[in-house]
């Protein structure tokens, strides 16, 4: 009577190695950097301080997510596979990322009497208007990544997940002489943002990803958002 022999489980390819690796470098690093700016705000502005830089690290990604039906989500699966190659799914891609960051800021400025009372009472009305301009900025951040992803670029999406906290620092000691207050912890999170994008950008556009873009028509755009 033979037994059966389990086979030997298989090594992981070296390429996925390097890439699991490479992801969690990425993630420790920005872990370290939100800890690092946590204990500076901390530090410029006690406990009060801590909680708005929270709130606007939490609530304007959320809001963005929301207001374009989870398009980070969506865009690795639709560009890894017959996006690479359709432009019409590129184009749809970042114009749904711009209609979902104008939706998303506009909606956040609707709400603002809401937010205010609800969340950053103790700061005033105007700063929370001007956290839309985060909400904004922060969704390009989120939807960059996702797209470095579907377009196989796993290095440019680790930097990017590094450097989305660690640009944080050097713009918020940049603008302490401004005050403790919450105002120039909105703006350095909305520097990093813009500094973050812009070097996805660059990045994608040596990849291809803007050129030869046709209009992709609402059913496509619905699909994606579907």
């Amino acid at each position: 009577m033979s037994s059966a022999v389990s086979p030997k489980p298989t090594a992981a390819p070296p390429r996925v190695r390097r890439l699991l690796a490479g992801n969690v470098v990425a993630r420790l690093v920005a872990l370290a950097a939100l800890g690092v700016a946590t204990v500076l705000v901390a530090r410029v502005g006690g406990p009060a301080l801590v909680g708005g830089f929270t709130l606007l690290r939490v609530l304007p990604g959320l809001a963005g997510v929301l207001a374009c039906a989870g398009l980070p989500g969506a865009a690795p699966y639709f560009l890894a596979g017959e996006g690479r190659q359709d432009p019409r799914i590129r184009a749809a891609l970042g114009l749904l990322t711009v209609a979902g960051a104008t939706l998303a800021a506009a909606g956040w400025l609707v709400l603002t009497p809401l937010l205010h009372r609800a969340f950053f009472g103790t700061w005033s009305t105007a700063v929370t208007a001007l956290a839309a301009t985060a909400v904004f900025t922060q969704l390009f951040v989120a939807v960059g990544k996702a797209l470095l992803q579907g377009s196989d670029d796993m290095r440019g999406a680790n930097v990017a997940i590094a450097a989305e906290e660690a640009a944080f620092l050097p713009c918020y000691v940049a603008l302490l002489p401004l005050g403790p207050g919450l105002g120039p912890v909105l703006a350095a999170l909305v520097l990093a943002d813009v500094a973050v994008s812009a070097g996805i950008a660059v990045r994608l556009a040596r990849r291809g990803f803007f050129t030869g873009w046709r209009r992709p028509g609402l059913p496509l755009a619905g699909r994606i958002c579907g």
